[in-house]
This record gives C-alpha cells, structure tokens and sequence, in this order.
C-alpha cells in the first residue's frame, strides 16, 4: 500500500460464504487542491445563502451592505474559513486516529440539507433563542446517536463549536458586523450549536478533497 494512501471500510458486501466483509478502499492521504478548491467554494455558497438568511431575517447586520443585505466580503470569508475547517478536520482525525467517513454524495447531500436547514431555524426562530439552543443541541445528540458518528466527529463538533464563535466574536469586535441580539462575546447563545452541526459536513467534504 502507498504510504500516500489510508485504508476506509466504507461499507459491507457478502461474502460467497455468506459472511460480511468490510468493503475496503483507499484514499490519498494528501488533499487534491482541485477538490479542495470545489469544497471550498461549495462551503462558501452554502453558508453565504445562510448568512443571507440571518441578514434578511434582522438577525444580524452589516454597516456596509453591498447585495443580499450582506457585505462584499461575506463569500470570500466563508471561502477561507471552509478551507480553515477542513484543515481542522484533517488534523484532528489523524490526531485521534479516527477512520474517514462515508464520503458518498448521497451522505454529503444529507449532511450538507441538516446544516442548512439548522441554519435557517435560526434564522427564522432567533426570537426565540432558548429554544433555538435546546432543539439544536437535542438534534445534534439525536444525529449522532443515530448515525453512531465517530468519536473523532464528535469531538470536531466540539471544537467548532467553541472556534466558531471565538472567529464570529473576534470580526464582530471590528466593527465589522453585528448580531441584534448577543447574549456573550457579541454572538447570540445558540451560535456555538449551529456550530455543532457543520461538523458531519466537514467529516465528509474532507474525505472528498482526497477520494
């Protein structure tokens, strides 16, 4: 096996004996930047469209909009932070030796329908925010029960959910934007939440970058 491969079992097929057998496959271990380059963008759209819900909907503000309620910047600041997120990704799944997930586009799709669909409740329900915060958080824990998401997914939902607002807060602080209504660190108290739920996205669009 190359050294710039790593073994994903995927998925299971049978076996003549009628015993299950993981269905083995390979990855490059090194991203390829044309595939990097699409997930960044795809990342950016995504969450640009979002961000444009937040904006619309009087959930936060910019002091110089430029189209969409937004500010010229917003797509090129979520460029960046997606590519920031799957070098995350990357480091802390070879930390925790954790396996690649299940990079079909089928599960992508899925993830990619959850995360927007988090993003517009809190757009659409930020009035109410604890219970933006307690049906998020509760949808997380459901999401990764039920998909038994490995250790490594979990603890990268942690951490965006603590980075995340760390990065809002910090281009919040210049002035740059604004929420209507923050409760700590100028962000609302359900942000580290929508955080959470970018996490599976991420697992899979990493995997992406290398298939």
């Amino acid at each position: 096996m190359s050294e710039l491969q790593e073994p994903q079992a995927w998925t299971e097929e049978e076996r003549p004996g009628g015993e299950a057998e993981p269905l083995v496959e390979y990855v490059s271990a090194v991203p390829s930047p044309r595939r990097a380059l699409v997930a960044c963008i795809a990342g950016s759209v995504l969450c640009t469209f979002g961000d444009h819900l937040h904006a619309t909907q009087g959930v936060l503000g910019y002091p110089h909009v430029f189209a969409g309620s937004q500010a010229w910047w917003v797509p090129l600041l979520f460029f960046v932070s997606t590519l920031g997120v799957l070098t995350l990704t990357t480091v802390l799944r070879r930390a925790l030796g954790g396996a690649s997930v299940d990079p079909s586009w089928y599960a992508v799709a899925g993830d990619a329908l959850a995360f927007i669909t988090a993003y517009a409740f809190t757009a659409y329900a930020a009035v109410l925010p604890d219970v933006v915060l307690g049906v998020l958080t509760a949808w997380w824990i459901a999401r990764m029960l039920s998909s038994r998401a490995a250790s490594w997914v979990v603890a990268l939902g942690a951490a965006l959910a603590v980075l995340g607002p760390i990065v809002e807060h910090i281009v919040s602080s210049l002035g740059l934007f604004a929420y209507r209504y923050p409760d700590f660190w100028g962000v609302p108290r359900w942000l580290p939440a929508l955080y959470l739920h970018s996490a599976p996205l991420a697992a899979r669009l990493e995997v992406r970058t290398r298939a």
